[in-house]
């Protein structure tokens, strides 16, 4: 888009301050539609695909609390059954 390799305007998406923030550049150019998955959803996907789960990142304390409470052995919080 800077060095017009791609032909069009896109003056207006470069004065949006959304375009120079990966986060909001991302739903400013490629929101399509967003999905909900349950950990059960992960889980199908990630085997599907032959990936490995290796947890959530920035659980919120009471929520990574109660999980730990709930279920002391699974302490890398991966066990997407639970």
């Amino acid at each position: 888009m800077f060095d017009n390799l791609i032909s069009g305007d896109f003056s207006e998406i470069k004065r949006s301050p959304d375009f120079y923030n990966l986060s909001s550049c991302r739903d400013l150019l490629f929101h399509a539609q967003e999905h909900q998955f349950t950990p059960l959803n992960i889980d199908v996907c990630v085997e599907a695909l032959g990936l490995e789960f290796l947890g959530f990142v920035n659980l919120p304390p009471g929520v990574r609390d109660a999980y730990t409470s709930a279920h002391a052995d699974d302490r890398q919080l991966t066990n997407l059954h639970y």
